[in-house]
């Protein structure tokens, strides 16, 4: 252990060391940053005299030359080309807050392309859900005992992308009249509607 005399030795060692340092400016042409550097690191387009670029750009050791033909993040896809595995482009926004993606909706939208896919709110909640085919109500119609609101909720949890696994445990947590509001706007989306038009032939 130090005494205190030996620190107060350290210290006014320390202050000297330093306020030499500070008096002591560095030659106008001294590179100051040499020490930090080897022939590892900088290859070529640095002027050691001055420390500043040249016209030519300062690479990296083993920095490979294919790094400039990488593709950047665009701000938006260009038409047809999200394919199977979109990726996620740099200014992607939600459809709503808290919402899916534009991006993950494209993805719906090839993933479910004969069916038709759409948003609503009901009481501040948010649903993205997509239409029920006549296969799919032929199997529900099928299920023996099925009372009216299993039939809605079955309705929903199949039918939902968004959120995701939106089943009965969340729906029994949730405002009582939602799933039936819900089950009934999918059935009408999905062809069991009054809203038809007809021509005298």
């Amino acid at each position: 252990m130090f005494s205190g005399g030996n620190l107060d030795q350290l210290a006014k060692q320390a202050k000297e060391k330093l306020s030499k340092q500070i008096s002591e400016e560095p030659a106008a042409n001294e590179d100051l940053y040499a020490s930090f550097r080897d022939d590892n690191e900088v290859v070529e387009g640095v002027n050691s005299d001055t420390s500043e670029e040249t016209e030519e750009s300062v690479h990296l050791q083993n920095e490979p030359e294919e790094w400039e033909d990488l593709p950047t993040l665009r701000s938006e896809p260009e038409e047809g080309e999200l394919g199977d595995n979109p990726e996620l482009y740099a200014y992607d926004e939600p459809l709503f807050v808290g919402g899916p993606t534009i991006t993950q909706v494209e993805t719906w939208k090839r993933q479910w392309e004969d069916y038709n896919l759409m948003a609503i709110e009901i009481m501040g909640q948010y649903f993205v859900f997509r239409t029920l085919n006549r296969f799919e109500y032929k199997q529900l119609a099928a299920i023996p005992n099925l009372d009216p609101l299993q039939r809605e909720e079955i309705i929903c949890e199949t039918c939902t992308l968004w959120p995701s696994k939106y089943d009965f445990r969340k729906m029994a947590i949730g405002k009582a009249g939602i799933p039936s509001t819900y089950a009934q706007i999918v059935m009408e989306n999905s062809g069991f509607t009054k809203d038809y038009s007809i021509q005298i032939l």
